[in-house]
Parts: C-alpha cells; structure tokens; sequence
C-alpha cells in the first residue's frame, strides 16, 4: 500500500514536470517562431526601404529632368509665364522630394506606420511628376511650334524684305531711266561772233553779240510745257558772263549765276532755240565755254575761241 502511493506522487510529478517541459518548450517555439517573424518583418521594411530609397532617387532624377529641360526653353512671354510657374512649382517638388529622401534614411525600418504613410507619399510624388511630364511636353510642343512659326515669318519677312529691296532697285533703276530719257537735250550746238553790223568776227576787239543756236530733238517722255533755257557764258578764268547779280537758277540744291535765258513752249517734237549775249564788257581772247539748261539738267555744252 505504501508503496502504490510513491508510485503514484512519481508519477504525478513526472507528468506535472513533462506539462512545465513541454509548456516551455511550446513557449520557447512560439518565442523563436515570433522572433523570425520579427525578423522578416524588420528585413522586409529594410528592403522596402531601399526600394522607396531607389525609387526616391529615380524620381529626384526625373524632376532635375524636367527642370532643366524646361529651364533651358525660352520661348514666347505666354509660355515663358507657364514655364516660370512650372519651375517653382518643379522646386518645390524637388525639396520634397529631398525632405522625404532625408527621412527615409533615419526612418526605423520597425516603424511601419510611417513607413506606409512614406509610401504613400511616393506614390503621390510619381503622379504628381507625371503631371509635370504632361504639361512639360505640351508646353515644349507648343514652344517647337512658336519656334517654327517665327523661324517662318523670319524666312517670309527676308525673302519680303528682299523682294521690297529688288523692286527699290528696278524702281531707281527705271526711275534712271524714265529720268535719262526724258531729260531734254540741246543737239547741233553753234555759237555764231557777231561784230555790231551782224557779220562773223574773231577778234575780240569787234564782238558785240554772242549768238547761240541749238536744237531740242524730238522727246515723247519729256514732260511738255513752258520750259526756261538758261545759257551759262564761262570766260577763260570761269567766271560766269552776268548782267545782275540776282540772274541765278536752281540747279542740283543751289543758285547759280546765267547770262541769258529764254522761254519757249515745248511740245515734245523738235524745237529750235536761239539765244542772245550782247557784249557790254570788255573780253580777253581765250578759250570760252557755254553751258545749257533746262528742268534742272546741264542739257548741252558748247566751247570757242577768241583771239
């Protein structure tokens, strides 16, 4: 009898203390089980992290892209405003994006709460510069289109420009012309010495009239009209033969003197012209010359001698 009792407290120690083993063995399982957990979980946030780390550096890339490909495009002043707006815009993004990179490298990989609310954020940050991409583009093709606008109207304003410049020179050039061929001209110049009886001399003694004969062909582009013939008698000194000092003409923007002038009405078929100097100075033999004028133009040019 005695010796069922100790039989039966061994073995209800035994099974008490089998249950404790086994109780801490289970504990212990489920402690090593919760600690690998544990373990995944942290090399699985630091993996995670390093991906976010990798995508944060992908988008701080793409936003130094699109900032400098749009802060390189000058463009119109409409579009230069957009640009402007988009760059504050694309730099406060990068500062974000720098803040987020910064926090992310000192973020506890157990924190997960805040490593979500971190995923989140960069999963707004790529869609928010998916934006930027789309205006960026469409404000780049709208400038590549100004850009070949202008180069357009550069082309057709030069080749306007060139185009105006010829006609300028076909105009003066026909102007020239038009000008040369109606200008008057004075043909089959003779200049007759007369003495006081109307008889041809040489010496310088007996002249007393210097008769001027010339001929105004036949001109069907010069403008008809009165015209005044203005005879200029230069003497070997060239000096200008004059009654008055106020006897001048308008020739190429000055006064200058004649001797003698006549009017004649000019149809623009051949006229022919007599002019008179009456000699009421004293003159030197040498050599004389005798300019004609009309409508502002040196027409003719006549020289001879006195002895």
């Amino acid at each position: 009898m005695e010796i069922t009792k100790k039989k039966l407290v061994f073995a209800a120690v035994a099974v008490a203390a089998l249950i404790v083993l086994m109780g801490l063995f289970f504990n212990w399982q489920v402690i090593r089980e919760r600690s690998a957990l544990e373990q995944d979980r942290e090399n699985f946030a630091k993996l995670e992290k390093e991906a976010m780390q990798d995508e944060l550096d992908r988008i701080s890339e793409d936003y130094t892209e699109q900032y400098n490909k749009l802060s390189g495009n000058a463009g119109e002043m409409n579009i230069q405003l957009a640009n402007d707006s988009l760059l504050a815009q694309l730099t406060a993004e990068r500062t974000r994006v720098n803040r987020l990179q910064d926090e992310l490298k000192t973020v506890k990989a157990t924190n997960a709460r805040r490593i979500g609310e971190l995923r989140g954020e960069i999963k707004t940050l790529r869609a928010v510069l998916k934006s930027y991409v789309v205006q960026i583009d469409s404000l780049n093709a709208a400038n590549e289109r100004l850009r070949t606008e202008n180069q357009e109207v550069r082309r057709n304003y030069a080749q306007a420009a060139g185009e105006a410049s010829r006609l300028k020179v076909e105009k003066a050039e026909l102007t020239g012309k038009v000008e040369l061929a109606s200008k008057l001209e004075a043909a089959g110049i003779s200049i007759g010495l007369l003495d006081k009886k109307g008889r041809a001399v040489k010496n310088v003694a007996k002249l007393k009239t210097i008769q001027m004969n010339f001929i105004i062909p036949k001109n069907i582009t010069a403008p008809v009209g009165e015209k005044a013939i203005y005879a200029r008698i230069l003497t070997p000194n060239d000096e200008v033969l004059q009654r008055s000092s106020g006897d001048v003409f308008p020739f190429e923007g000055k006064q200058i003197a004649y001797s003698c002038r006549k009017q004649i009405e000019y149809t623009g078929d051949q006229t022919d012209v007599v002019l008179y100097w009456n000699v009421v100075q004293t003159l030197t033999s040498g050599s004389y010359r005798v300019d004609f004028f009309a409508d502002g133009h040196l027409i003719g040019r006549k020289s001879f001698k006195l002895d």
